[in-house]
């Protein structure tokens, strides 16, 4: 069983999706290091779920700070179209968007972007990819999501 960071254990989340997961001091989404994040959403492609989207965050110890304007969105499901094949397509799209912004993002900007609070907590010369997660939502056919 993994735990609901806010509610307990979640017996219905599937755990080859979270098992890597990274723990948030605040409760909410599940949220994955980049190196983590593309077998999460292979998983969740051969569970049946869908990802409705995410959102970069720095997170350090009792602090979460969000870029929110480096997000991945999800599609609408097609007219007609089967669930496996929208949630193949979304996958696919999520992950091309998540790369996408991974490899074309200057993160030592984007710490100085978020402001002292984040730049106080990235020491100087330090790569900020260590403190990046990928905070994504997902959601089954019968409307569950995590």
């Amino acid at each position: 069983m993994e735990p609901d960071r806010m509610n307990g254990p979640r017996p219905d989340v599937p755990r080859s999706i979270v098992e890597k997961a990274v723990p948030n001091d605040h409760g909410g989404a599940f949220a994955w290091k980049p190196a983590d994040f593309p077998a999460a959403i292979e998983a969740a492609t051969r569970c049946g779920y869908c990802c409705v989207g995410g959102v970069f965050q720095f997170r350090f110890p009792g602090a979460t700070y969000e870029p929110y304007w480096l997000t991945t969105d999800f599609l609408s499901r097609g007219t007609g179209e089967s669930w496996s094949a929208y949630v193949g397509r979304c996958n696919e799209y999520t992950l091309s968007a998540f790369d996408t912004l991974l490899n074309a993002t200057d993160w030592d900007a984007e710490v100085a972007r978020c402001g002292d609070a984040v730049r106080e907590r990235v020491p100087a010369g330090t790569d900020p990819l260590q403190y990046l997660v990928f905070e994504a939502l997902f959601e089954n056919e019968n409307g569950h999501s995590f």
